[in-house]
Formats: C-alpha cells, structure tokens, sequence
C-alpha cells in the first residue's frame, strides 16, 4: 500500500494483483471488466421444435389419375395403361386392355385375318366378298360369255379379235369407232365404247 499525496489530499491506492475487481474508494466492488477471452460454456438454446425455412420439407407431388380417371369419346373407349383407346380397333387392346392382334386387324374387338379368305372381312374390317375371298383379295366368278376373246370387253387388256364374242360388241367397238381397239390394245376407252354400244359389264373382272 502506498500513500499519494496530491494537493494536499491522501489517496490511498491499492497495489496487487489483478483479481478483475476493482476497490472503490468506499471499499465496494465495480463489475468485472470484459477480459476480451470469450469462451464457449458448451450450453445450448434449448430445442423449439420449430423448422426454418430451408428445413422445411416440399409439398408431395400429387400425381394424377390415369386418363383423369375417365376417357371421353366413344362408350368403347377405354383407359388402357394410361391412354384412352377405341378397343373396337386398337390392334393392341383389341375387345380390352392388353389384348393385342399380332398381324391380324382388330375388326369390332375382334381379332381377324383380313388377309385371307374371310368374306365379310375381304382385304379390311367390313370389306364384303360377293365372289372368294383369297389371300384379302376378292375374287369375282365370271358369269359373261366371253366366247373366244382374251378377256371381256369390259376390262382393259390385250387387243381383242373381231367376232370373238357372241354378241359382236368388238366388231361395233373396232370397226365403227376405234380399230386400235383390235390393233394396239383394249383401253379404256374401248371398255367405255363397249358400254356405250350395249355391253351392261355387270361382271367386272372377267
């Protein structure tokens, strides 16, 4: 301890260690001063429960329903594996879903060869054979008499013979109006000459 004197006045100071207490003149205490040393007493807020925004979780994805969960259009119409489809003639979903045709055609949910001698399904759903059905294609039976001719005065095809036919269409057709007809070949022009001087052609294909 150590006596100051200043004007006069004795002031007492204290010296010792530094304890960060500081004597006031009353003999009282003042606050510790801040050392400048923070430190971490390991002691955590306590839990809210309550999530920040970049915690928070998205929204589920809502996924939608297949076809919205109809089809509209037609009453054949289905929802087959996500898509609405006419089951009446979708070669994969033929009469229902997952029903597939292969190589046939799907006629009225049908699975049917048009490819080959069915009449009512000559070459495509609903194409009807009045004659044989063979390989899809129709195949008229030939009811005119041709007589001697390659082939009917009805149809287009090689040069036809005067007096081949008993009705003698060609004569009219190549010596009255055009004898390329009995020359060159039988155009179409010829068929409709033949047309033209009687022939009815009710049986094309001949």
């Amino acid at each position: 301890m150590r006596v100051v004197r200043s004007f006069g006045v004795p002031f007492v100071v204290l010296l010792g260690c530094a304890t960060g207490t500081l004597a006031t003149p009353d003999g009282g205490t003042e606050g510790t001063p801040d050392s400048g040393n923070s430190r971490d007493t390991g002691t955590t807020s306590p839990d809210t429960g309550t999530m920040t925004m970049h915690d928070s979780a998205p929204p589920p994805m809502m996924e939608a329903a297949p076809c919205n969960g109809m089809c509209q259009g037609t009453a054949t119409s289905m929802c087959c594996n996500g898509a609405c489809v006419d089951t009446t003639m979708d070669p994969n979903n033929c009469g229902g879903c997952s029903m597939p045709c292969g190589t046939e055609t799907c006629c009225s949910s049908v699975c049917t060869n048009t490819m080959g001698s069915d009449d009512n399904n000559c070459g495509g759903c609903g194409t009807i054979c009045n004659g044989t059905c063979v390989g899809g294609t129709c195949q008229v039976q030939c009811t005119e008499d041709v007589g001697t001719c390659a082939h009917s005065v009805c149809v287009t095809g090689s040069a036809l013979t005067v007096g081949c036919d008993p009705d003698d269409i060609v004569l009219f057709v190549c010596v009255y109006f055009d004898p390329s007809c009995c020359s060159s070949s039988w155009t179409s022009t010829c068929v409709s000459t033949a047309e033209y001087v009687g022939e009815s052609c009710t049986d094309p294909g001949c």
